[in-house]
């Protein structure tokens, strides 16, 4: 979350949301940290405890997820 790089994608694919009203990004969680202020509200696929769970999660909002074509 601390590389320039980082922080300018997500910005960006936030700003893309909000615009068209279409989720583009899923945060993982994979440790403990700070969570930018714009991301607090995201659903995130949260592996910090326990692994099977967070990939649950992350697999259910993937099915959900529009398919592109």
């Amino acid at each position: 979350m601390k590389s320039q790089w980082v922080e300018r994608e997500w910005h960006d694919n936030y700003w893309d949301e909000m615009s068209t009203g279409k989720i583009n990004v899923l945060p993982l969680l994979l440790e403990d940290c700070e969570i930018p202020r714009l991301l607090r509200t995201k659903k995130y696929a949260d592996f910090r405890a326990d692994y099977s769970h967070g990939l649950d999660q992350l697999l259910r909002a993937l099915h959900r997820a529009p398919r592109r074509v």
